[in-house]
């Protein structure tokens, strides 16, 4: 009987290397796999922080233009006479020095892209837009406005 001869030594070195690297790929694969999973959850805790960030200057501003109409609507004599529903000249005086009230300060709120005045008592209606909305947009917003105004769809409790 024949011993069986060990194989030959360039089969060995190929047993051998594969050995070795097939353990190493799996650990680099395993931690190439674990990295990403674990930057993609940095980067989503990033964003969520952000978005948070974000969010709270938002609230911020809004809360900064609701306090700012509701003292013109609690201080200012135009807009007492225009909802009491007074002649339709007095109502055009007094939309409109309500109107170039809230133009002059529509610069201060960059959140806003617009003011709306409208008053369905004394049928008058007035707006100011930011720069940047088309004819088409501010014609359907005016639409919705009086639409909403007429349906008598809006309370404060909804928001501005």
């Amino acid at each position: 009987m024949q011993k069986k001869q060990p194989g030959s030594l360039k089969a060995q070195m190929v047993g051998g290397l594969l050995a070795m690297l097939i353990p190493l790929l799996s650990i680099l694969i395993f931690s190439s796999f674990y990295g990403i999973t674990l930057s993609n959850e940095k980067i989503a805790e990033s964003n969520q922080r952000t978005l948070s960030f974000y969010t709270a200057q938002i609230e911020q501003d809004l809360d900064s233009v609701d306090d700012f109409l509701t003292a013109l609507t609690a201080r200012d004599g135009n807009f007492i006479r225009l909802s009491s529903g007074v002649g339709q000249l007095q109502a055009h005086l007094s939309s409109h020095a309500l109107i170039t009230q809230l133009q002059a300060s529509l610069s201060s709120y960059p959140c806003v892209g617009a003011f709306f005045i409208y008053s369905a008592t004394s049928n008058s209606y007035r707006d100011i837009f930011a720069a940047g909305e088309s004819y088409e947009q501010k014609t359907e917003i005016q639409r919705q406005v009086r639409t909403m105004v007429e349906k008598n769809s809006i309370s404060y409790r909804d928001g501005w």
